[in-house]
């Protein structure tokens, strides 16, 4: 399994959607349950999951499925 799909089942989870609606254009504004809780507990969830430090600036601008997946392929 590669990272964008590791990734699709953390979000499905922990935003309690179906998996084959996280795509690269899933955004917090489009996700009711993506909120400023939810935010901490992606941030840690995928620092756990991909063993990355995401640096604390850095955590404001994830704002999509895309961000989260470029600073993990970043680290």
């Amino acid at each position: 399994m590669n990272v964008e799909e590791e990734l699709k089942i953390l979000f499905s989870k922990l935003f309690d959607e179906p998996i084959e609606n996280i795509t690269m254009e899933t955004e917090q504004s489009k996700l009711a349950n993506w909120d400023s809780l939810s935010q901490l507990r992606l941030i840690m969830a995928v620092e756990e999951k991909f063993g990355i430090e995401i640096p604390i600036q850095v955590i404001p601008t994830l704002n999509s499925f895309k961000d989260v997946l470029s600073v993990i392929n970043i680290e």
